[in-house]
Formats: C-alpha cells, structure tokens, sequence
C-alpha cells in the first residue's frame, strides 16, 4: 500500500475521519483541485460558479459517537492561505488546538505553470520553531491540460527519495483510470488502481478501487457519489469488499450557500458491516470574496469585539452609539441591534456554528467586524 505514514499522522492529527485516511490518495488529489484548481475538479467538491470564492480557513471537528455529538471545539484548522494573482493557493498552513493553544504543525507550498497547471507540491513540518522538508508533489500533465502523473518524494536523511507513481488516463475531459505504482528501491511495481465512471453531465459517480496481491488485482473499496440539481457532490458513500460482496463502510454528506459554494461536510464511519457509528468529523469552510469588505475602522473609532471565537456572550468595547447589523456569509441580514454605552454584551448563543459578519454603524463611519460562532 501507499507509504503515507506522515501524511496520515497529520490527517489523524488535526481529526480527519478513517474514511479519509484510508483514502488519502483520492483526498490528496481532490484537494489541490479543490483549493488550486477548482475548474478541473472531477468530482465537483469545490464549485464557485460565476463568482470568485478564495478560502479564508477550514476548522475541524470531531464526533463522539459515544453520545452521537460534535465536540464543541475544532480539532483542527487549516489556516493563511496565500494565492498569487490567479487566485491560486500558494501556501497554507495546517495547525492542531491543544488545549486553548493553536499548535503549528505543517505548510504546503504550491508551484504552478504558466498555464496555472500545479506542478508541486511541498509539504513542510514545523519542529522547534524551524520548517523542515517532509513531502514532494510532482505533477505532468498532456496537451489538455490534464494531470497525467504525479510523483512523490519523501525527504530522508536530508535528501528526497522517490516513493510513489500515479499515471491516470482519460477519455475525452473525463478521468477514466489511475494506476498507483511504489518504489522498490530500483524499479516502480504495481500497487492500487481506480476505475472511474462518469453520467451524462459528466459528474463522477463511482470509483472502484483494485489492490494488486503480485500478480493479479483483487477489489478492494468503491464509493458512489450524488449530486444536487447544481451539479454540486452532495453524498459519497463507500463501500468495502468483504471477498464475497460490497459492505456499506462510511459516508460523507456535503453542504452548500446560495452561491453553490461548500460550507460545510459531515462523515460518518459504520464498522463491518456498517450496522453502527463508529466516529466521525465535520469541517466548516469560510471564505473571503475577491470583492469583499476590508475590516477598516471608521476615521478615529476604537472598536474592539471579543472574544473570537465566541460560544455565548460577544462584548462589544466601543464608547458610544452605533447601531450593529449581523450578517452571515451569503449576506443576509440575521439581526439588528442599538448600543449606546461604553461595553455592551450581544447574546449569539442563537446562532448556528459558523462566520459572521458584524457592521457597526456609528456617527463617525461604518465598521465591519467578522467573528466566528462556535
């Protein structure tokens, strides 16, 4: 099998679920489409439509199946994301909450060609407060523009060794194929394959996954994907090969605004055969718009908000009027509200986990600050 053992235990690390460890090959390739690449993505896990969407950060949680509930606090964030004139990822940086304390654990570093096409990808670990070199990513791609192989390294004794191959074929815009390949010290041999089917608006709609014993290929996992009316992936469900027939194992449902873009996703991990829970996590997207509002105070206004993030009470420090309007991310009002003294606390216990927008009209200008509800 793939030798991901450090990017597993990051994954594990900052909470994601089994099913997407286990699947960390299909994870890995649908993310840098997903944040680097939205317009090739196959499976549509990052749609932005007309209106140009740049991920602000993405906050993990992780479910106790114990009492079939999401713990109050992230596991886990992915956070600074940097983007270069063609709003593509540059850079981004992976973080884990110990405690009340936000732990630096990676950053990924991203190149592209001139036809904005990723071609690496650097993934970099942070010890004693120095980056060290952990992952490669080297991506081809044909005349189409489509990624044809991907190539990784892992850094070992301060120099990189070649560990995986993936070579992916196609038929028509459509990925039909992906053959996975290890390094064995002088040669690449055969390890996993994929087959993917497509409907006839070419959204993926399943993906069987084949492991090789040494001479022949045996099933080994598949998932079915759905989508909404907006071509947008609303439910994967995977399935694993008991040697007889297929066992439901875990699926993963996705959530999307107005604007077609995903905010939130929820997996769930059954055992064998799937007849309980037995973990999960959910992670919430926030964005920044291209064209969206700078936080910029008002001339000669002192504002502070806190604390962010917020679970209850939200005080609000200003000495003065203002009149405060809540929005959230599609841009809909959720509440008005009058201050008119020096510190004013606002009840947001109401409102759904997420980010917000909170403007402060005053006499002196607008102020727009942006928390997030936990």
């Amino acid at each position: 099998m793939k030798k991901l053992f450090t990017t597993l235990t990051l994954l594990a690390i900052i909470g994601m679920s089994g099913a997407f460890a286990q699947n960390i090959q299909a994870v890995k390739f649908q993310k840098q489409l997903s944040l680097a690449n939205p317009g090739t993505n196959p499976l549509n896990l990052f749609n932005p439509k007309s209106t140009i969407y740049l991920m602000d950060s993405m906050y993990i949680w992780q479910y106790d199946s114990l009492t079939a509930t999401w713990y109050n606090t992230p596991e886990g964030k992915t956070v600074d994301f940097a983007y270069n004139s063609s709003n593509k990822v540059t850079s981004e940086t992976d973080m884990q909450l110990n405690g009340s304390t936000w732990t630096t654990l990676a950053q990924i570093n991203y190149t592209y060609d001139s036809k904005n096409n990723i071609i690496k990808e650097i993934w970099l670990s942070y010890n004693s407060g120095s980056w060290t070199n952990m992952e490669e990513f080297t991506f081809a791609y044909n005349s189409n523009n489509q990624q044809t192989s991907d190539t990784v390294r892992y850094w070992i004794s301060g120099a990189w060794a070649f560990s995986d191959l993936d070579v992916n074929t196609y038929t028509g815009n459509n990925m039909t194929g992906k053959l996975a390949k290890d390094w064995n010290g002088s040669a690449w041999v055969n390890d996993v394959q994929w087959t993917y089917t497509y409907n006839g608006s070419n959204e993926c709609t399943s993906d069987a996954e084949q492991s090789w014993n040494g001479s022949a290929w045996g099933n080994f996992r598949q998932n079915t994907y759905t989508y909404n009316g907006n071509g947008d992936e609303v439910l994967d469900v995977q399935q694993k090969w008991s040697g007889t027939a297929w066992i439901n194992a875990s699926n993963s449902k996705m959530y999307y605004n107005s604007n077609n873009v995903m905010i939130s996703s929820a997996t769930r991990d059954g055992n064998n055969p799937a007849t309980k829970i037995n973990c999960g996590d959910s992670a919430y997207y926030y964005y920044k718009t291209v064209s969206g509002i700078n936080e910029l105070p008002a001339q000669g206004e002192n504002i502070s908000v806190y604390p962010n993030p917020v679970s209850n009470n939200l005080t609000i420090d200003y000495t003065g009027k203002a009149t405060i309007n809540i929005f959230n991310t599609q841009g809909q009002l959720i509440e008005t509200l009058f201050i008119n003294n020096n510190l004013s606390n606002i009840d947001v216990s109401n409102l759904p986990c997420g980010v917000y927008m909170m403007e402060l009209r005053t006499e002196k200008g607008n102020v727009v600050k942006k928390f997030m509800k936990e």
